[in-house]
């Protein structure tokens, strides 16, 4: 699932961000404000519990839990092209509008994202991820796609992006790789707490 939002930017509501463990419960907007409040003056863990229970709601039905099928089924596939090809050719019309959806995104972006999903899977580290994001978005910026799409969303308006290089087949592993670099002249600390 996660890759499928990072790869696509999909919008999550309530019922999809429960889904995806992003988070736990649905409570109203009304009642928000007196949450915290109410949750300050109970006693233990099971009062609180008890209390967050008695507010939270079933949220409005959300669009992943009917995806999550296909989304399960192509978005775990080793390569972006793999996940696309998967995507063209499912039955599904949500699939083959999502694939025609990430034909049209920076293929650079896209063999980025990917692989930093990954890479923060795997190492499952806080601080390396926010560090890795950092790097990459200093990269990003640098990059000649980020410019582009300002011009074509923003500045043109023409929404006709030239992507460089335009294909996934040609963006080569030396440039995804290059943007996880950490240059060793500019030592990156982060202080959480």
């Amino acid at each position: 699932m996660g890759l499928f939002m990072g790869l696509t930017g999909s919008r999550v509501g309530a019922a999809d961000a429960i889904l995806c463990g992003l988070a736990d419960a649905f409570v109203r907007s009304d009642v928000l404000p007196l949450l915290p409040l109410e949750l300050e003056a109970c006693k233990d863990a099971n009062a609180m519990e008890q209390c967050l229970d008695d507010h939270t709601v079933q949220p409005p039905p959300g669009m992943t839990n009917e995806r999550r099928a296909w989304i399960d089924e192509c978005f775990s596939l080793p390569t972006v092209e793999e996940i696309i090809a998967a995507l063209l050719g499912h039955l599904d019309i949500d699939a083959r509008a999502c694939a025609e959806e990430l034909r049209k995104m920076s293929p650079t972006s896209l063999k980025l994202t990917f692989k930093a999903i990954r890479n923060a899977r795997a190492a499952n580290d806080l601080v390396a991820a926010l560090k890795q994001e950092f790097r990459l978005a200093q990269a990003c910026g640098r990059g000649q796609d980020m410019m582009e799409g300002i011009r074509a969303a923003i500045v043109d308006k023409d929404r006709n992006p030239k992507w460089s290089p335009a294909r996934l087949e040609d963006v080569p592993s030396k440039l995804v790789d290059a943007h996880f670099d950490d240059p060793a002249s500019e030592a990156l600390e982060l202080a959480l707490g």
